[in-house]
């Protein structure tokens, strides 16, 4: 059996826009601030354009960071950074087999969360509205007949949801 997967994600919510050039669309210290308490001393599972911009090729403090590259196969660079060149499942296993005992958290970006929705057991969602940003990198569409929304909070214009997987 997989390990429960979780997809972290912050989008506009009439677009569904998460960036644009390579970037964050937007950043919200209150989002940042649920971001590191759900995903502190877990795994996150990033793409490389994630990894190398959003975060600089710095990975996160008190986590164990791996970035999905089609550079390398296995690489441990130190005990806080790994780099994978495997598909999903084979990145789930590996990880359920090495550290069983995390949490994974998929942080993105836009491939990345493609990638893994369809094996995903929860999503944690912040909306935020404002179309007017344009973004060039999306979030897949939340199926209401594969999702369900299980809690829901507002705080300062902010959308922090919890779906659960049902199908």
């Amino acid at each position: 059996m997989l390990a429960d997967i979780n997809i972290i994600c912050l989008l506009e919510s009439t677009t569904r826009a998460i960036g644009k050039d390579g970037g964050l669309l937007v950043s919200f210290k209150e989002d940042m601030r649920r971001f590191k308490s759900l995903t502190l001393n877990s795994i996150v599972v990033m793409g490389s354009t994630t990894f190398y911009k959003d975060l600089k090729g710095k990975p996160l403090s008190n986590r164990l960071n791996v970035v999905l590259t089609s550079k390398l196969e296995v690489d441990n660079l130190d005990n806080n950074l790994v780099l994978l060149n495997m598909c999903p499942l084979k990145v789930i296993e590996f990880l359920q087999n090495t550290y069983s005992d995390k949490s994974i958290f998929i942080i993105g970006g836009e491939s990345v969360y493609k990638q893994f929705i369809d094996i995903a057991t929860s999503l944690y969602i912040t909306e935020f509205t404002d179309p007017s940003l344009i973004g060039d990198r999306f979030f897949p569409v939340i199926d209401k007949n594969i999702w369900l929304c299980v809690n829901c909070e507002e705080s300062n214009n902010l959308l922090f949801k919890k779906f659960n997987r049902i199908k």
